[in-house]
């Protein structure tokens, strides 16, 4: 049986357009291209009512599109964030038993001297700050990550 005539695939079919409709319903900006992919990859399910008079919006320019930049997916942040701690708590025990190793000098390049003097801790937030987020400025940032992600 293909999945178009097995009807334990009936309950996805019915569910296939459930996400652009509940963002319709939020009032969230959808795409031109998304809602493209979206019904060109399941034409055999029919297309919402809400989702089709989106669609006639779009089309018409009645959606304004939103401003700025589109916000990174949940996926991608939490995956930085735990990069960002598991790198910090291996930096601060380093920083902690010793100093740099020359690998670590290699990819975090010189560090400022005027910081060398500064607890392990902050050393360390300020090598994955300047390496992961937009500049030393956010060490705080990389820590309180890590305390996030114990």
């Amino acid at each position: 049986m293909t999945e178009k005539s097995d009807p334990l695939f009936s309950h996805i079919k019915a569910m296939h357009f459930d996400g652009p409709k509940k963002q319709i319903a939020n009032n969230e900006y959808i795409s031109a291209e998304d809602l493209a992919e979206l019904i060109k990859n399941r034409g055999d399910v029919p297309v919402p009512d809400a989702v089709l008079d989106y669609v006639c919006k779009h089309l018409a320019g009645e959606i304004p599109k939103p401003k700025g930049r589109r916000p990174l997916p949940e996926a991608y942040i939490r995956q930085q964030n735990m990069i960002i701690g598991s790198e910090y708590r291996r930096l601060f025990e380093v920083l902690q038993a010793g100093d740099l190793s020359a690998e670590d000098e290699i990819l975090y390049g010189e560090e400022d001297p005027n910081q060398v003097t500064a607890t392990p801790a902050e050393r360390a937030a300020r090598l994955v700050a300047k390496t992961f987020l937009y500049g030393a400025d956010s060490w705080r940032t990389v820590q309180n990550i890590a305390a996030s992600h114990k």
